[in-house]
C-alpha cells in the first residue's frame, strides 16, 4: 500500500497524533510526515497539508489554530454541516470546508470534559451540556464521518489513493454488578434481605430465596452457561466486567472469593475475556484500584487488563494514567450514562491523548453508545422502543464500518424481576448487532 505523506505547518504533538489517528488509525493507510513544503512537493503520490499554504497537487486542510494550543482552554465550536454530517470548525479554506482534525480532537479527547463541564451527583457529565447534545449530532459517529469524507475528497482529487481498510466489529460487554441474585451473599446480608422482603409481603421473592439457596432453583442470574452459545454466534469479542470491592452503598457484588462465583468465572475466562470493574470509590484511587485488580487476578489466576469503571465513574483526564500505572491497556468506560450515543464523536477504539502531558498514553479507549440501564431507566423506553433507539445506532456504526459496542448487565439478561422482559430485548438488539 502506498505511503501517505503528511506536511504541518506548524506541527505540534496534538496534531500528529489526531492526523495519525484519522488517517492512519481510522482509515488504515501507512503515514509519514514530511518536515517541509518543498519535501512534500518533491514526492508522488497521496500527499497532503496541514497548514495556511496550499501545495500543489496536495490536498489541503485549512487549520483552525487548536491543535497549535498546548493550554486547556474553553472552547465552543461553531457547527454547520457538510452533505448532510455535521461538522466544526467550518472554514472557506482548504479542500474540505472545515477543520476536520480540530474537531476529531475536540471530541476524542473530551477537550470540554476536561476543560470543566456540569456533573451529576454521581461525578458524571451531564449530557445536556455536552456540545454534542447540545447541536444535536450525539448519536452520529461524526470523526468516523469526517476520515470518510476526507477518503472520498481526497480521492477524488487524487484517484491514486487507497480504499479505507475499515471493517465492521461488534463487542458485546456486560458488567457483573451482582454476580447471583441470592447465592454467594454473607449470611447477615441474606437474613436482611429476607427479613426486608417478608416485611414487605414480597412472597415471590422469600420463596425463590429459599429454593435457591437450598439447590433446588437455579439463581435468577446465574444465565452464563446460555449466554456462551448465544454470544458466541453473533459477536467478535465478548468481555465481562467484573466487581471486586467489598460492599459499601454503591458497590453491591457477590465477592469474588465465594467458591460457587469464582467457579463461575473461570468458566467465563475459558471463551471470553474478563475485565475489572473498578469500584464506585476507587476513581481517582490508585491504590484502591491495584487492590482490586490483584483480587481478580488472583481469583481468575490470569493476568488483568481491561477495565471500565463502576457507575461509569471516571475524571477526564486524570483516570486515564491511573489505569495505565496500575497496567491496565484498555478502557470500556467511556459512554453516556443518561442518553444514547457517542460521546466522544466515534465509534472507533483510539489511543488517549493526554492534554495535560501533552502525549499518548499506552492505553486505548473503546466507546460504547447504549446501555441497557439508559434504556429502561433514564429514557423510561419500553423494550421494543428500545430495540428500535438501539438498532438505529447500530445502523450509523455499520454506515461507517465501526465497532459496535453495547454495555449490558447480567441483572438485565436475567429478565427477571424488574427487568422481566428485558433480556429479549437485549438478546434482539445484540443479534440485530451480528458481525
Amino acid at each position: 500500500m502506498a505511503v501517505v505523506h503528511v506536511h504541518i505547518e506548524h506541527p505540534t504533538a496534538r496534531s500528529r497524533y489526531v492526523i495519525k489517528q484519522l488517517i492512519e488509525r481510522m482509515l488504515g493507510w501507512p503515514l509519514e510526515f514530511v518536515n517541509s513544503t518543498a519535501d512534500l512537493a518533491a514526492l508522488k503520490g497521496p500527499r497532503l497539508v496541514y497548514g495556511q499554504t496550499p501545495v500543489e497537487g496536495a490536498f489541503h486542510i485549512h487549520p483552525h489554530g487548536l491543535l497549535e494550543d498546548e493550554g486547556i482552554g474553553k472552547v465552543d465550536p461553531k457547527v454547520s454541516a457538510f452533505l448532510g454530517v455535521p461538522i466544526l470548525f467550518p472554514s472557506d479554506l482548504g479542500d474540505l470546508p472545515y477543520d476536520l482534525f480540530a474537531g476529531a480532537f475536540f471530541l476524542l479527547t473530551a477537550y470540554e470534559e476536561c476543560s470543566g463541564i456540569g456533573l451529576d451527583e454521581h461525578g458524571r457529565p451531564l449530557s445536556k451540556e455536552l456540545h454534542s447534545v447540545r447541536h444535536g449530532y450525539v448519536h452520529r459517529p461524526v470523526v468516523d464521518e469526517w476520515a470518510l469524507q476526507l477518503a472520498k475528497h481526497w480521492k477524488a482529487k487524487d484517484p491514486n489513493l487507497p480504499v479505507p481498510d475499515r471493517k465492521y466489529e461488534h463487542v458485546v460487554t456486560v458488567d457483573l454488578d451482582n454476580g447471583f441474585m441470592y447465592r454467594g451473599r454473607e449470611w447477615w446480608r441474606t437474613v436482611g434481605s429476607a427479613v426486608r422482603d417478608l416485611l414487605n409481603a414480597r412472597w415471590t421473592n422469600v420463596i425463590e430465596r429459599f429454593h435457591v439457596l437450598r439447590g433446588k432453583q437455579k439463581d435468577p442470574y446465574d444465565v452464563y452457561q446460555e449466554l456462551r452459545k448465544e454470544f458466541a454466534e453473533v459477536s467478535d469479542r465478548t468481555i465481562f466486567f467484573v466487581l471486586t470491592a467489598p460492599r459499601s452503598e454503591w458497590d453491591h457484588a457477590v465477592p469474588v472469593s465465594d467458591p460457587s462465583y469464582a467457579g463461575r468465572l473461570k468458566e467465563l475466562s475459558e471463551w471470553a475475556e474478563i475485565g475489572l470493574h473498578p469500584s464506585y470509590r476507587n476513581m481517582l484511587n490508585s491504590e484502591l484500584i491495584a487492590k482490586e485488580k490483584k483480587v481478580l487476578q488472583e481469583a481468575l489466576g490470569k493476568v488483568v487488563t481491561l477495565s471500565r469503571h463502576h457507575f461509569l465513574r471516571i475524571t477526564v483526564p486524570d483516570s486515564f494514567p491511573q489505569l495505565v500505572r496500575n497496567g491496565f491497556v484498555e478502557d470500556h468506560t467511556m459512554g453516556l450514562h443518561d442518553t444514547l450515543g457517542f460521546r466522544v464523536g466515534t465509534c472507533t477504539p483510539y489511543v488517549w491523548f493526554d492534554l495535560n502531558e501533552q502525549k499518548e498514553l499506552p492505553i486505548t479507549i473503546h466507546p460504547f453508545c447504549v446501555m441497557d440501564n439508559t434504556l429502561q431507566n433514564k429514557l423510561k423506553l419500553d423494550p421494543d422502543a428500545a430495540v428500535h433507539e438501539a438498532t438505529e445506532l447500530i445502523k450509523r456504526v455499520r454506515d461507517v464500518q465501526g465497532t459496535f459496542i453495547g454495555l449490558w448487565h447480567e441483572s438485565f439478561l436475567s429478565d427477571h424481576g424488574d427487568h422481566r422482559g428485558w433480556g429479549s430485548a437485549i438478546r434482539r438488539i445484540i443479534n440485530n448487532a451480528r458481525s
